[in-house]
Protein backbone atom coordinates (compact mmCIF):
# COMPACT_ATOMS: atom_id res chain seq x y z
CA UNK A 1 0.00 0.00 0.00
CA UNK A 2 2.54 2.27 1.06
CA UNK A 3 4.53 1.74 -2.66
CA UNK A 4 1.02 2.03 -4.14
CA UNK A 5 0.38 5.81 -2.26
CA UNK A 6 4.19 6.58 -3.09
CA UNK A 7 3.33 6.57 -7.02
CA UNK A 8 0.24 7.90 -6.61
CA UNK A 9 2.26 11.25 -5.10
CA UNK A 10 4.69 11.27 -8.04
CA UNK A 11 1.82 10.92 -10.49
CA UNK A 12 -0.03 14.31 -8.78
CA UNK A 13 3.68 15.97 -8.64
CA UNK A 14 4.31 15.02 -12.31
CA UNK A 15 0.84 15.94 -13.37
CA UNK A 16 1.14 19.64 -11.60
CA UNK A 17 4.77 20.31 -13.12
CA UNK A 18 3.26 19.26 -16.72
CA UNK A 19 0.31 21.64 -16.16
CA UNK A 20 3.16 24.36 -15.06
CA UNK A 21 4.70 23.77 -17.62
CA UNK A 22 1.88 24.58 -20.48
CA UNK A 23 0.98 27.64 -18.39
CA UNK A 24 4.02 28.91 -19.12
CA UNK A 25 3.72 28.29 -23.17
CA UNK A 26 0.35 29.43 -22.96
CA UNK A 27 1.43 32.94 -21.90
CA UNK A 28 3.61 33.46 -24.77
CA UNK A 29 1.19 32.82 -27.71
CA UNK A 30 -2.58 33.19 -28.59
CA UNK A 31 -5.03 30.40 -27.86
CA UNK A 32 -5.06 28.33 -31.43
CA UNK A 33 -1.42 28.79 -31.45
CA UNK A 34 -0.72 27.31 -28.40
CA UNK A 35 -3.72 24.52 -28.91
CA UNK A 36 -2.19 23.57 -31.94
CA UNK A 37 1.63 23.81 -30.97
CA UNK A 38 0.19 20.21 -28.36
CA UNK A 39 -0.04 17.60 -30.59
CA UNK A 40 -1.90 15.96 -33.46
CA UNK A 41 -5.62 16.76 -33.19
CA UNK A 42 -8.12 13.42 -32.56
CA UNK A 43 -11.67 12.85 -32.23
CA UNK A 44 -13.74 10.71 -30.16
CA UNK A 45 -17.24 10.49 -30.24
CA UNK A 46 -19.25 9.15 -26.61
CA UNK A 47 -22.71 9.43 -24.41
CA UNK A 48 -20.88 11.65 -22.39
CA UNK A 49 -17.99 14.47 -22.38
CA UNK A 50 -14.81 12.88 -21.67
CA UNK A 51 -13.76 12.58 -17.76
CA UNK A 52 -9.75 11.41 -17.10
CA UNK A 53 -11.01 10.30 -13.85
CA UNK A 54 -13.34 7.07 -15.46
CA UNK A 55 -10.27 6.03 -18.04
CA UNK A 56 -10.42 2.58 -17.98
CA UNK A 57 -7.26 0.38 -18.35
CA UNK A 58 -7.20 -0.16 -22.02
CA UNK A 59 -7.51 3.88 -21.88
CA UNK A 60 -10.29 5.55 -24.53
CA UNK A 61 -10.33 5.54 -28.44
CA UNK A 62 -9.64 8.45 -30.53
CA UNK A 63 -8.93 9.04 -34.34
CA UNK A 64 -7.44 11.32 -36.28
CA UNK A 65 -10.42 10.11 -38.99
CA UNK A 66 -13.04 12.82 -38.11
CA UNK A 67 -15.48 11.48 -40.65
CA UNK A 68 -14.56 7.72 -39.32
CA UNK A 69 -15.62 8.93 -35.65
CA UNK A 70 -18.66 10.80 -37.01
CA UNK A 71 -19.70 7.76 -38.68
CA UNK A 72 -19.13 5.43 -35.18
CA UNK A 73 -21.42 8.29 -33.81
CA UNK A 74 -24.09 8.01 -36.08
CA UNK A 75 -24.07 4.05 -35.77
CA UNK A 76 -23.95 4.05 -31.98
CA UNK A 77 -26.10 6.87 -31.35
CA UNK A 78 -23.75 9.07 -29.67
CA UNK A 79 -24.25 12.81 -29.17
CA UNK A 80 -20.91 14.18 -28.41
CA UNK A 81 -17.57 14.63 -30.59
CA UNK A 82 -14.80 15.64 -28.89
CA UNK A 83 -11.32 17.02 -29.98
CA UNK A 84 -7.75 15.86 -28.06
CA UNK A 85 -4.93 16.71 -28.68
CA UNK A 86 -2.16 13.87 -27.89
CA UNK A 87 1.13 15.24 -26.42
CA UNK A 88 4.13 15.27 -29.26
CA UNK A 89 6.56 13.52 -26.54
CA UNK A 90 3.39 10.57 -25.95
CA UNK A 91 5.17 7.26 -26.62
CA UNK A 92 3.01 5.27 -28.73
CA UNK A 93 3.35 1.65 -30.01
CA UNK A 94 2.87 2.38 -34.13
CA UNK A 95 0.95 -0.46 -35.41
CA UNK A 96 3.57 -1.46 -38.39
CA UNK A 97 6.03 -2.33 -35.04
CA UNK A 98 2.77 -4.93 -33.65
CA UNK A 99 4.04 -8.20 -33.68
CA UNK A 100 3.24 -9.83 -36.22
CA UNK A 101 1.43 -12.44 -34.52
CA UNK A 102 -1.41 -9.83 -33.95
CA UNK A 103 -1.79 -9.06 -37.59
CA UNK A 104 -3.82 -11.05 -40.09
CA UNK A 105 -4.92 -10.72 -43.68
CA UNK A 106 -7.83 -11.92 -44.58
CA UNK A 107 -9.69 -10.84 -48.09
CA UNK A 108 -7.44 -8.34 -49.28
CA UNK A 109 -7.70 -6.57 -45.77
CA UNK A 110 -5.20 -6.62 -43.23
CA UNK A 111 -5.84 -6.04 -40.45
CA UNK A 112 -5.47 -6.60 -35.92
CA UNK A 113 -8.22 -8.87 -34.42
CA UNK A 114 -10.77 -6.96 -31.64
CA UNK A 115 -9.81 -10.32 -30.26
CA UNK A 116 -6.25 -9.68 -30.07
CA UNK A 117 -6.79 -5.91 -28.86
CA UNK A 118 -6.45 -6.54 -25.10
CA UNK A 119 -3.57 -8.21 -25.92
CA UNK A 120 -1.93 -5.66 -27.84
CA UNK A 121 -2.85 -3.23 -24.89
CA UNK A 122 -0.70 -5.23 -22.65
CA UNK A 123 2.70 -5.92 -24.63
CA UNK A 124 2.29 -2.24 -24.94
CA UNK A 125 1.78 -1.36 -21.36
CA UNK A 126 4.66 -4.05 -20.33
CA UNK A 127 6.93 -1.99 -22.87
CA UNK A 128 6.43 1.43 -21.16
CA UNK A 129 4.04 2.65 -24.39
CA UNK A 130 1.07 5.36 -23.28
CA UNK A 131 -0.41 4.19 -25.85
CA UNK A 132 -0.90 2.11 -29.32
CA UNK A 133 -1.99 3.18 -32.96
CA UNK A 134 -4.38 0.85 -35.01
CA UNK A 135 -5.57 0.65 -38.03
CA UNK A 136 -6.55 -1.80 -41.39
CA UNK A 137 -5.38 -1.52 -44.98
CA UNK A 138 -7.13 -2.50 -48.24
CA UNK A 139 -6.13 -1.74 -51.36
CA UNK A 140 -2.66 -0.07 -49.90
CA UNK A 141 -4.84 2.62 -47.78
CA UNK A 142 -5.69 3.19 -44.38
CA UNK A 143 -9.04 2.34 -42.75
CA UNK A 144 -10.25 2.48 -39.61
CA UNK A 145 -7.45 4.48 -37.92
CA UNK A 146 -7.38 4.66 -33.98
CA UNK A 147 -5.53 5.18 -31.06
CA UNK A 148 -5.98 3.72 -27.81
CA UNK A 149 -4.46 6.44 -25.01
CA UNK A 150 -4.54 5.12 -21.57
CA UNK A 151 -1.75 7.49 -19.86
CA UNK A 152 -3.90 10.43 -19.22
CA UNK A 153 -0.71 13.34 -18.66
CA UNK A 154 0.00 12.99 -22.85
CA UNK A 155 -3.43 13.57 -23.87
CA UNK A 156 -6.15 16.75 -23.31
CA UNK A 157 -9.52 17.90 -24.49
CA UNK A 158 -9.49 21.13 -26.85
CA UNK A 159 -11.18 22.35 -23.86
CA UNK A 160 -9.28 21.48 -21.50
CA UNK A 161 -6.23 23.26 -23.27
CA UNK A 162 -8.46 26.44 -23.94
CA UNK A 163 -8.84 26.38 -20.01
CA UNK A 164 -5.41 26.37 -19.77
CA UNK A 165 -4.71 29.33 -22.16
CA UNK A 166 -7.22 31.33 -20.57
CA UNK A 167 -5.86 30.45 -17.08
CA UNK A 168 -2.86 31.68 -17.87
CA UNK A 169 -4.08 34.61 -19.82
CA UNK A 170 -5.68 35.75 -16.04
CA UNK A 171 -2.03 35.40 -14.74
CA UNK A 172 -0.44 37.58 -17.04
CA UNK A 173 -3.03 40.24 -16.63
CA UNK A 174 -2.65 39.78 -13.04
CA UNK A 175 0.67 40.35 -13.13
CA UNK A 176 0.24 43.21 -15.11
CA UNK A 177 -2.12 44.77 -13.16
CA UNK A 178 0.06 44.00 -9.60
CA UNK A 179 3.06 45.86 -11.79
CA UNK A 180 1.35 48.64 -12.39
CA UNK A 181 -0.19 49.29 -8.91
CA UNK A 182 3.48 49.02 -7.59
CA UNK A 183 4.74 51.83 -10.02
CA UNK A 184 1.95 53.99 -9.07
CA UNK A 185 2.73 53.49 -5.51
CA UNK A 186 6.74 54.63 -6.26
CA UNK A 187 5.47 57.26 -8.49
CA UNK A 188 6.22 60.93 -6.80
CA UNK A 189 3.21 62.59 -6.27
Amino acid sequence: IQKEIAQIKTEIDTSQEASQDLLQQAKNMTKEEFVRGQGETMFRSSKKPFDPSLMEEDGIFISPDKQFVERWQKAQGYKNIEEFIIAPEAKILKRADFPKKFVQEKDGLNFTSLDDQADIIKYAKEKGFDGIEDYSIRDGKKIDHEFAVWNKDIIKTKSQLTKIWEEARAQEKGLTEQKERAKERKAPE
